[in-house]
């Protein structure tokens, strides 16, 4: 088929490497020629006659197989999602040197994945999403996503998420975000937003959007080895069943390090959470959670370094508390060490083997019920 952008007419728009035509290669490169390795080319790259500045016509000329796109250098303006609908399909820059920039007043996503596109990985590119000049969008939206893979991006500026995995039919399963800088975005940094489940989310860095990582509604996720910092409300926020939240660290945020809410039998251990305002890690209306062996200290003046609470509207009961450190470390005027709040709604906590001490109200405030404790050093 014809390309909508300029191409090379002295060889019908093909390059020639090691003296064969490259229209038998899965591998595209669109913009500007590269080293020796080329092999599809535009002779302009940023076309005026392409909304995605070649990126979309790359994609689909790629076979129903799939195949490789590179993004050279530069920085390319995309007023319309890039959308991936075929399976196998590998989009790869230059690192943070391959800028995909929403272009002002578009508010669409910059890239968009279906369910038929499976096995999608993008790495090594950045994606800007001009929250100056949009009021929607995210940055990649998975929907249905199966087997995707996003690492090594850089991803900012969103006015809605930077990478965000939904469901509006089968459940996205076995999707992998991970080694990713996401920053700035209105929305959260890491969106898993609905039914996800076997997934993973590890190694990334997200500050200052509004949330770092959100997991809603999905199952048997892992969390771990992320930094969440300075996020305008809380750095980890788990409304999934039986999810692992380890190894990270959140640190600064505007409200909780770590939120689990409504969030049966979550793991929630070895993290570092300190410095946020509100509460260090907060269980609320969910039970039978694990809460063991994280660091905890210096959360903000009325709150507590772990805070369990049930009420009419959901228990925080049979949570096992274990081997956390919790503490004053600089002047921070933490309440509480640990407590527990809900009365019948929190019901056979279990502590054992935490430290607490220099709290400015209590080192343990338990005010659920028939709690159990073992080994506890307070005050």
């Amino acid at each position: 088929m014809p390309l909508p952008y300029p191409y090379d007419s002295w060889s019908g728009g093909y390059s020639i490497v090691n003296g064969r035509d490259s229209r038998s290669d899965t591998s595209y490169m669109f913009g500007r020629i590269l080293a020796a390795t080329l092999i599809r080319v535009s002779s302009e790259f940023n076309s005026p006659l392409s909304t995605t500045y070649g990126l979309q016509e790359a994609v689909d000329d790629l076979p129903a197989t799939g195949g490789e796109v590179f993004v050279p250098p530069g920085t390319s303006l995309a007023s319309v999602s890039i959308v991936v609908n075929k399976p196998d399909v590998h989009i790869t820059g230059a690192g943070g040197a391959s800028i995909i920039r929403l272009a002002d007043g578009s508010n669409v996503d910059v890239f968009t994945f279906t369910a038929a596109a499976l096995r999608f990985e993008l790495d090594h590119v950045a994606i800007d999403g001009n929250l100056a000049g949009n009021v929607a969008g995210s940055g990649v939206v998975g929907d249905n996503a199966l087997n995707a893979h996003i690492h090594h991006a850089y991803v900012y500026h969103c006015a809605e998420h930077g990478v965000k995995i939904t469901r509006s039919g089968t459940d996205p399963e076995e999707d992998r975000v991970a080694n990713c800088h996401v920053h700035g975005c209105a929305g959260n940094g890491i969106y898993f937003e609905t039914y996800v489940v076997d997934s993973s989310v590890v190694e990334n860095v997200c500050n200052n959007n509004n949330n770092g990582i959100y997991l809603q509604a999905g199952n048997r996720n892992l969390v771990e080895g992320n930094t969440c910092r300075w996020n305008l409300t809380h750095g980890i926020v788990i409304e999934d069943e039986e999810t692992v939240v380890s190894d990270n660290i959140c640190t600064f945020n505007q409200g909780h390090g770590i939120y689990v809410n409504t969030a049966g039998s979550t793991m929630v251990s070895d993290n570092t959470v300190n410095g946020n305002v509100q509460d260090g890690i907060r269980i609320y209306r969910s039970s039978r959670c694990h809460v063991s062996d994280n660091h905890v200290y210096d959360q903000g003046n009325g709150w507590s370094e772990i805070h369990i609470e049930g009420d009419g509207a959901g228990d925080a009961s049979y949570n096992t508390i274990s081997g956390n450190e919790c503490y004053r470390y600089v002047t921070f005027n933490t309440d509480y060490g640990i407590r527990i709040v809900g009365g019948a709604n929190a019901v056979g906590n279990r502590l054992f083997n935490n430290v607490a001490t220099d709290h400015d109200v209590a080192d343990l405030d338990d005010g659920g019920l028939n709690t159990v404790y073992g080994h506890n050093q307070f005050g």
